[in-house]
């Protein structure tokens, strides 16, 4: 009688594993939702720059509006959506890059203005003809020539083209080995014209919340140092199983063949 029961509790032990392993994953998988890439939060940052004339009024978005931008940027490159299958994934994909894309153009929006006012303060001198007389040596340009960032910029294009190349390496890169190298480079691409943008921004930033924006692109830098150590951990990890994997098969055929 036992030995008929210890089947039937081994198979119900193996669904329950099932069963948490499943939970877990799902948990995981609604937190990842909640990321500033997310189809939650993602939305929420869209919402805000869309308002951000209205916004800046109580929040800086003229100042930190290019750190959140570059928050979402980096949880879209460290973060991947996890679908299950591909249909899943590539809506997620396509929904963040549509998403990344209207921030961006709602960024520009909120700090060209900033940006062209703050250039006509600091380059425009008084002529003294009349009070409000002013001159300048050069043309006033949109955006100004002070800050040299733009959310609609090459980093975003580039962080777009990344993602796109994970959508295809995810449906034809099985196949094609040489789409890892590609994207890689894209990958690698992204990180270091968002850790330029953010040097130059924390360097370069207007004089106005100078503390509120060095710590807000001080964070960026911490987030990105922590991004990039979990990556190279995770490469060296894998490169250690495979040379292990590669050593054990080489031991293995060495044994066969002194057995022989």
């Amino acid at each position: 009688m036992a030995t008929a029961m210890e089947p039937r509790r081994y198979s119900i032990n193996i669904l329950q594993m099932f069963k948490m392993a499943g939970r877990a994953q799902g948990c995981v998988q609604s937190k990842r939702y909640l990321l500033p890439s997310g189809p939650i939060g993602l939305p929420l940052i869209i919402f805000a720059l869309a308002k951000g004339h209205r916004i800046n009024t109580t929040f800086p978005l003229s100042s930190t509006g290019p750190a959140i931008l570059q928050l979402v940027q980096i949880s879209a490159l460290a973060f991947a959506n996890g679908g299950d299958n591909d249909i899943k994934y590539v809506f997620f994909e396509a929904s963040t890059i549509s998403g990344i894309l209207h921030a961006s153009m709602y960024l520009d929006a909120v700090v060209l203005p900033y940006y062209t006012g703050l250039d006509a303060l600091v380059k425009s001198t008084f002529s003294g003809e009349c009070p409000s007389c002013v001159c300048r040596n050069e043309d006033l340009v949109v955006g100004g020539t002070l800050v040299s960032y733009r959310g609609w910029g090459l980093t975003t294009f580039l962080v777009v083209a990344t993602l796109c190349w994970r959508v295809i390496s995810r449906l034809y890169g099985r196949k094609l080995g040489k789409f890892i190298l590609i994207r890689s480079l894209l990958e690698s691409s992204s990180w270091i014209l968002i850790i330029i943008d953010c040097v130059s921004l924390s360097t370069n930033s207007p004089p106005e919340r100078l503390m509120l924006q060095v710590a807000a692109f001080g964070g960026i830098l911490v987030l990105i140092c922590l991004c990039v150590i979990r990556e190279l951990c995770t490469r060296l990890t894998h490169l250690h199983s495979v040379y292990r994997s590669r050593t054990e098969d080489v031991c293995n055929r060495s044994k066969i063949e002194m057995t022989k």
